[in-house]
């Protein structure tokens, strides 16, 4: 029984540093619930504890709306073109060697967008910035 708790506290830590840098957790990431509490929640803090009941859990589903869906919708072009400059953009190669190497560059581009669409998904970082 000790071991489980034990096991249990360690995932719980991990869990709560990993969820400290989500990206839900800042406010621009987060746009479902900000338009629910504009929109939505009263004013008054009497109103607001009155609401709390049904606010919650609806906040809950935005919330998750928002890491599952919204979030990750959002990243798509900005860890495309992260890909792209990576793999594809040429650099100081030299034709022939971009021959050679297309190959392995179109078995990574899968690997390198899904995995810096994920870490884009889950973490704040930068968006790109086309100039």
């Amino acid at each position: 029984m000790h071991s489980r708790l034990r096991w249990l506290r360690a995932f719980a830590i991990l869990a709560a540093l990993g969820l400290s840098g989500c990206a839900v957790f800042d406010e621009p990431n987060r746009p479902l619930l900000d338009l629910l509490d504009d929109n939505v929640a009263p004013s008054s803090t009497a109103g607001r504890w009155l609401a709390a009941p049904a606010a919650l859990p609806v906040a809950a589903v935005a919330v998750t709306v928002d890491a599952v869906v919204v979030r990750p919708a959002t990243q798509i072009d900005d860890a495309w073109g992260d890909t792209v400059e990576l793999l594809w953009e040429p650099g100081d190669q030299t034709p022939f060697r971009r021959v050679v190497v297309a190959p392995v560059m179109a078995l990574a581009t899968p690997v390198v967008f899904a995995s810096d669409w994920l870490v884009r998904s889950m973490f704040m970082v930068p968006d790109r910035r086309d100039d």
